[in-house]
């Protein structure tokens, strides 16, 4: 496991964040390097003329988080952080640029997990179609602010895409919405259901039998702001680090689910209300 903060011209306080990301990443690792479950993260920003990046890729963890800080000349700045946890549910991702020279500040993100879960239907006759369920939440806001002479202006997005899917169907909850300098803004906070058939009616199980669901989470985002020196200070937001959950599976009756990883939504805390991240200068 690594924590890559990396800081030009840092403060302690992000030094403590590394080493508290380095504890929680490092008690929820998997051991069985040979999984398929996957994680991934990735955060790369820049501010005038500074540049960090910092990524895990897909490996059979269950749970990675990291971030990336850069600063740059006249106050110019970029935060960049992800995570991703198999147990809890989340995934999560931040950008945020801050820009008063000629250099555009901001940058990218992503966080993404995918894992197999096994259902066990008992021996019997299904005389209706049975199906699999997995709830979730998205939370998050983008924002963006200033122009430079030439009618470049500052913008934010995100891509978010939820997926459930079974040998006899599939389920999910995407979208990809932006904004730029003069919007009013983009907040979202909803509940999704994924539902996906799993067994056709009149099928008959002469023993126990075992069945595939496939469950994906993908949050990607950038940020971007942009400004000239002598103009407007300029901001891009991409808040979206509290953001994705899943929070239940659903299966029927008499059916009983595992995961491959063994630890999928085993420690999914209560449903809070949406705060925004906010990162404050000493």
């Amino acid at each position: 496991m690594k924590c890559s903060i990396h800081l030009l011209h840092s403060r302690p306080r992000w030094s403590m964040f590394c080493f508290a990301l380095s504890i929680v990443t490092s008690v929820f690792m998997a051991k069985d390097a040979s999984a398929a479950y996957t994680v991934y993260g990735l955060a790369d920003v820049s501010a005038g003329g500074n540049g960090e990046k910092v990524e895990d890729f897909y490996v059979p963890q269950t749970a990675i988080a990291d971030g990336v800080v850069v600063h740059g000349a006249q106050m110019d700045s970029a935060i960049g952080m992800y995570k991703a946890n198999l147990a809890t549910g989340i995934i999560g991702t931040y950008i945020s640029g801050f820009s008063a020279s000629d250099w555009t500040a901001g940058g990218r993100a992503r966080a993404s997990f995918s894992e197999n879960l096994s259902l066990e239907f008992p021996a019997g006759y299904y005389d209706t179609d049975q199906y699999v369920e997995v709830e979730g939440q998205l939370t998050g806001t983008l924002s963006a602010s200033g122009c430079d002479l030439y009618n470049r202006c500052s913008s934010a997005s995100v891509s978010y895409s939820f997926w459930l899917g079974t040998h006899a169907g599939n389920d999910y909850f995407s979208g990809n919405p932006s904004v730029s300098s003069g919007d009013a803004g983009f907040t979202i906070n909803t509940k999704f259901k994924l539902r996906a058939l799993i067994v056709r009616a009149g099928t008959t199980f002469s023993t126990p039998t075992e069945l595939g669901v496939a469950v994906s989470a993908d949050l990607s985002g950038n940020a971007t702001a942009i400004t000239q020196e002598g103009l407007d200070f300029a901001n891009a937001l991409h808040d979206f680090y509290q953001s994705g959950r899943l929070l239940a599976v659903h299966v029927p009756p008499g059916v009983t689910w595992t995961s491959e990883s063994g630890v999928f939504l085993s420690r999914v805390p209560k449903a809070l209300p949406w705060i925004p991240l906010l990162l404050l200068d000493d």
